[in-house]
């Protein structure tokens, strides 16, 4: 009985022994090839959980180790593999997961907005862009840095006329996906004229900074004014040195730029400096 005994437990260890780094390597691939290429709502928790698993099963490795009766030299080597692998799977179960936050549907393409750790300890927001079943994802260009711990108020807004997925926050436009996409500058002020709301957006090209003035409903329709305003710039941080003001006794819409008069848009546009100019409307 004790020698059928001592068999089982050796051929149990063994299969731990082998088994356990096998599922080590699958949750390395399973991560590395299917991250920000497939997704849905549940992804980040399936994979933290398949992970954690992994880290609580390497206690019953260290045990296996003492049963099984393989060579010590192959033991040695499948320890040491087993090692590298888990360090490697504890860095993908804690760094660049994406995390949930809400999803939308528009035109052929299902978006999921997320959010994401960085090498530096914080978050930054990301679109995953995906087929209609989620998978053949790609990250759009731009990231978004989380200015609050609060993501319940994030959600995304689809525009089918101009096939663009907005992303508001506590309310308000921040970021828009599209044929031109671009940031939003934070108002610190109430930027609303009767049913509308005014939000100046920006993109970089060719390290040049372009704004833009768009005028929204409250369903986050929005049309773009005929004004554009383009400078060079030296820094990210200078591209929010743009501000709009209201003008409540003749409901207009005053553009500065470090905190100078730029533009003036209501009935009678005009521009005060090089570099504006209204265009035609569209």
């Amino acid at each position: 009985m004790t020698k059928e005994l001592n068999s089982l437990t050796q051929r149990t260890g063994n299969f731990v022994v082998i088994v356990l780094p096998v599922i080590n390597i699958l949750y390395f691939l399973w991560h590395f090839l299917t991250l920000g290429k497939i997704y849905w709502a549940t992804y980040s928790r399936f994979s933290e959980l398949w992970g954690l698993a992994i880290l609580v099963g390497s206690l019953f490795f260290l045990i296996a180790l003492l049963f099984s009766n393989i060579a010590f030299i192959w033991r040695l080597i499948i320890t040491l593999a087993t090692l590298v692998i888990m360090c490697l799977n504890t860095f993908a179960l804690f760094w660049g997961v994406p995390y949930h936050i809400t999803t939308i549907a528009l035109g052929n393409h299902t978006y999921h907005l997320v959010y994401v750790a960085n090498d530096n300890g914080g978050e930054y927001y990301r679109l995953l862009e995906c087929n209609k079943n989620s998978v053949f994802c790609k990250y759009t260009p731009d990231e978004l840095r989380n200015s609050g711990p609060n993501n319940r108020d994030m959600k995304l807004v689809g525009d089918d006329n101009e096939n663009e997925v907005h992303i508001i926050k506590n309310g308000y436009l921040i970021y828009t996906y599209g044929n031109q996409s671009r940031h939003y500058v934070s108002n610190l002020d109430e930027t609303k004229i009767g049913l509308y709301t005014y939000y100046l957006g920006y993109y970089v090209e060719n390290w040049s900074v372009i704004y833009n003035l768009y005028k929204c409903d409250n369903k986050f329709s929005c049309a773009k004014m005929p004004f554009q305003y383009s400078t060079n710039y030296k820094s990210i941080y200078e591209l929010e040195d743009a501000e709009l003001q209201v003008n409540k006794i003749t409901n207009e819409i005053n553009v500065f730029f470090k905190s100078a008069l730029i533009f003036t848009y209501g009935e009678h546009p005009r521009c005060y400096v090089e570099g504006c100019e209204i265009l035609e409307p569209q």
